[in-house]
């Protein structure tokens, strides 16, 4: 399965958007994101933002549903809802917020 994100690069202020393979991991420093997933291999989104941790989420299709784990210390919102440390669906159009970045699923 696929899932594509776009978003505004906080200094360059350029939209990007990208389609990924899941399961997908969101982070700032590719050595710190495992290469596997329970088996699977994983996609890796870089975000090179001060307040990104290493490994922050990922973002999977399981059960039926896509959904967003945080590993974070910093933190994730969704829609505005912090699941620090927790998970959460995600649906078409759902906002990501890991600071700086503003990502639409």
């Amino acid at each position: 399965m696929k899932i594509e994100l776009t978003w505004e690069e906080p200094v360059t202020r350029q939209y990007q958007q990208q389609v990924y393979t899941l399961p997908l991991a969101l982070g700032r420093e590719i050595n710190k994101i495992p290469d596997l997933h329970q088996g699977e291999s994983l996609s890796k989104a870089i975000f090179t933002g001060s307040s990104v941790s290493g490994y922050h989420a990922l973002i999977n299709f399981a059960y039926g549903n896509l959904t967003i784990q945080d590993f974070s210390t910093n933190g994730t919102k969704i829609n505005g809802t912090n699941i620090n440390q927790s998970s959460s669906n995600l649906n078409d159009g759902d906002l990501i917020e890991i600071r700086p970045y503003k990502i639409t699923v």
